[in-house]
Order: structure tokens, then sequence, then C-alpha cells
């Protein structure tokens, strides 16, 4: 739970309760790169533990209308609620990427073959949780990272479920006719 971006402010580039700051309060420097990474690896993580079910259950199932929002949703609240809410307009960011993909899986269903509307989601959601959840610090609190850092999180975030997707499409070998 200490990389979950629901639950610490690492992006906003303040100290939170939860790291232990003890050995850098003198090294500014430090501090702000081990915020940096945490953060980088925090919304990685998020994404993939996001985007994992969510693949699964689309190659799978035909999922009804509104089950990502409450997957989101349901893991950024609890996620909040494990500080008291400290980062609790963050939550936003995870409806609005629930949203995101039942709006995208509802739209591409049936039109377009599975390992498409894999990659579509695997690509799209994280794009748009993580656009929307510096969005709501930025509007909220302050996101302080550069732009080129949260941008590029963004988009890493975003090839990796891609890449997620990629993998859960891929076609097993063939492997060759037993000789004989």
């Amino acid at each position: 739970m200490e990389f979950s971006p629901f639950l610490t402010n690492a992006a906003t580039g303040r100290a939170y309760r939860s790291l232990d700051l003890r050995f850098g309060l003198d090294n500014v420097d430090f501090v702000s790169q081990k915020l940096e990474l945490q953060g980088f690896a925090s919304i990685l993580i998020a994404t993939l533990v996001l985007l994992g079910p969510t693949l699964l259950l689309l190659r799978r199932w035909r999922v009804p209308s509104g089950a990502f929002t409450i997957l989101f949703g349901t893991v950024a609240v609890l996620s909040s609620a494990l500080h008291g809410f400290e980062m609790r307009q963050t939550v936003l960011a995870g409806f609005a990427g629930g949203i995101t993909a039942d709006l995208v899986a509802s739209g591409l269903a049936g039109s377009v073959s599975t390992a498409t509307l894999l990659r579509v989601v695997g690509a799209v959601v994280p794009a748009v949780l993580w656009l929307s959840y510096f969005g709501v610090l930025a509007v909220f609190s302050s996101v302080g990272w550069s732009v080129e850092f949260w941008a590029g999180i963004t988009v890493m975030s975003s090839l990796a479920g891609f890449a997620l997707a990629l993998l859960m499409t891929l076609e097993p070998p063939v492997s060759p006719p037993a000789p004989g």
C-alpha cells in the first residue's frame, strides 16, 4: 500500500508521513528524488493492479456496465481510507478511470475483436486515469513535478497497459508436428 498513488502525495512534491525522512532531512534533492521514484513506481504498479483484472474480465466475459467504475472506485476509496482520506480528492481520478474503462468497453464490444478491445482499453484507460489524477492534484493541491515528468509517467503507464494487453492477446507458438 505504500506504493498506492491514492494513498500518497508524492506527486505533490511534499514529503508524507509514511516515508521515513530521518536520514535525509538535510538533503532536499535526495528526498525529492526518492519521492519522484516512489511516485513513478506507485503509478506503474497501480496501473498493472487495476488493468490486470480489467483486461482479464474483458478477455473472458461481457462485463456489465458500471463494473469497472465500481472496481476502480473501490480500490481508490479503500486505498485513500488507509490514511484517513488525506488524499481524498484523488478518488475522483479512480472513478474517472473506471468510467473510461466502462465507456470504451461498451462502445467497442461486439464491433472489434477481443484483442483489439483489450489493446485499446490497455492504452486509453491508464492515460485518462493518470491525466485526471494529475488534473485533480493541480486543482485541489499542486503537482510538484515538472510537466515532462508527469506526462512521461502517463505515457509510460499507457505503454505498460498496452504491453499487458498485448501479452494477454498473443497467440501461443505452434509446435512442429511430432516426427514419425
